[in-house]
């Protein structure tokens, strides 16, 4: 039993390194019903149509909705299994040239995205609104933050104040009162103005999604670029094939989140978990490192990637509150 898994698990891994094989050309003669060129094989050299072309009925109407969304189209298919199965290698083969026989990952990412917003929106088996409660969720959660904030360090300054009245009699309580309260409405000013801004950025990212994902795997593909640019496989890979790769990575993380939200079974994180799984294989077929250090390098991007995404949150909170500063002076 043992020896058949591992003869089947050896299979399974030369076939995942092996290029899309392509089937045989037909011998089959045709006439071309639109430029009327006899030929053999599938397509027609001349105007490009296929073969295959016949009276429309139900189930041809019904492909072609399909092939609408790239649904019924065979590299949307061979594309899914593929970046299932094995990713990294099928975005080396489509990098080496071999297009025609995958989705192009762009357009994937657009009609994606589009599912992804009709699931999220409502599209499910309890047609709830998932972006809404989201949103919801995460403000309540800053809030929240902060309130427990507030108590803790009203908690410490009533612990100080008592020691300070032990040490000194108490003058002029009213006026340190006053001093405090004055801080806590700067406070708690300053908390709504915070609370806002990462609100509206976060709402902004969910509501438009598909720029959302474009720019995250800017930031992403810029950060792990430059940890795996001279990789054994492809020793002078370019930004624009390391961001192609990125794209099918997260298209591959996408279609499972899409799969979660209609059954409304998502849990924490479980969208940032995908995308590092499915991220992490991508990056090890096709860099050619192993396991632990293409695990490694990741993690240090993302370390440096979550660097330059707080600096920015801060600058980005620090010009709301310098153009509300400016706007309640001028009022």
């Amino acid at each position: 039993m043992n020896e058949k898994l591992k003869e089947k698990y050896q299979w399974f891994l030369e076939w995942q390194q092996q290029p899309h094989q392509v089937k045989p050309l037909s011998e089959e003669e045709h006439d071309c019903n639109t430029c009327h060129t006899h030929y053999k094989g599938n397509y027609c050299p001349r105007c490009g149509q296929a073969s295959s072309i016949s009276r429309y009925s139900f189930k041809k109407a019904f492909l072609l909705f399909l092939d609408v969304w790239g649904l019924g189209n065979r590299g949307m298919y061979h594309t899914i299994r593929d970046l299932f199965l094995r990713p990294g290698y099928m975005v080396r083969d489509y990098l080496s040239g071999m297009q025609s026989a995958y989705f192009p990952p762009f357009k994937m990412l657009f009609l994606l995205t589009a599912l992804s917003f009709l699931v999220n929106t409502g599209a499910n088996i309890e047609g709830r609104n998932n972006i809404k409660q989201q949103i919801e969720e995460f403000r309540q959660e800053q809030k929240d933050d902060f309130q427990s904030g507030m108590e803790v360090g009203n908690e410490q300054k009533t612990a100080v104040a008592t020691q300070n009245a032990k040490a000194k009699p108490a003058v002029k309580a009213e006026d340190a009162d006053d001093v405090d309260d004055f801080k806590d409405e700067e406070l708690v000013a300053f908390f709504d103005i915070v609370v806002n801004v990462l609100s509206d950025i976060y709402e902004w990212f969910k509501t438009h999604a598909a720029f959302g994902l474009l720019v995250w795997i800017l930031f992403l593909s810029t950060s792990l670029y430059f940890r795996f640019r001279h990789c054994p496989t492809i020793p002078d890979m370019h930004f624009s094939e390391f961001f192609v790769a990125m794209t099918y990575a997260l298209n591959a993380a996408t279609i499972i989140m899409i799969f979660i939200n209609f059954f409304c079974l998502e849990g924490n994180n479980t969208d940032d978990l995908c995308t590092a799984i499915f991220t992490i294989i991508t990056l090890k077929q096709l860099s050619g490192y192993g396991w632990w250090r293409t695990i490694w390098k990741y993690i240090l991007a993302l370390l440096i990637l979550g660097a330059v995404i707080i600096l920015t949150v801060v600058v980005a909170i620090l010009f709301a509150v310098l153009c509300l500063g400016v706007g309640d002076g001028m009022a």
